[in-house]
């Protein structure tokens, strides 16, 4: 099944329950829709969030080309990067905002605060523990569809205002 669109709510406020609304394609052109439900955090900031459908192979490429700059030092180490792969009969929902998050040693800090933001971003270029990301990953949905592989990415922006 292809990923043909995902409708949402252009605008939204911070603890409002939203529905998305995933339409999907078959090989023999039949349609089928998913929806999902999301509440905005009660605290979000005031600012466009990407709401972002895909299937495991980008939503995998996503992560793993963020981990890329991360060297595995243990057999656990490699064994946890591994078992976060995604089975390809799923979309995944993704929401990211704009804004500074970092990886130390593998692991997502979002949000940092500002003086642990300022530390992290003074490490020095090509360090191996710390990784600057564009933007901060809030939330991951996964939307199970049955037994069909899927294929596809779509993208939607919802501004979330007080």
């Amino acid at each position: 099944m292809q990923i043909a669109n995902v409708v949402g709510p252009r605008y939204a406020r911070p603890g409002e329950q939203i529905e998305l609304t995933v339409h999907l394609t078959g090989p023999d052109g039949a349609a089928t829709a998913r929806q999902v439900q999301y509440r905005i955090p009660v605290g979000a900031r005031e600012q466009a969030y990407n709401f972002t459908v895909s299937d495991a192979a980008q939503a995998n490429a996503a992560e793993f080309q963020a981990l890329a700059g991360v060297p595995l030092r243990s057999a656990e180490q490699v064994l946890d990067r591994l078992n976060r792969q995604r089975p390809n009969t799923n979309v995944y929902l993704r929401v990211v905002r704009a804004g500074e998050s970092y990886q130390v040693e593998g692991r997502e800090l979002p949000s940092p605060p500002p003086s642990v933001a300022m530390i992290l971003g003074r490490s020095q270029p090509g360090s191996e523990n710390t990784v600057a990301l564009r933007g901060a990953q809030v939330a991951e949905v996964e939307i199970p569809v049955g037994e069909s592989m899927i294929t596809g990415s779509k993208t939607t922006q919802i501004e979330v205002r007080p």
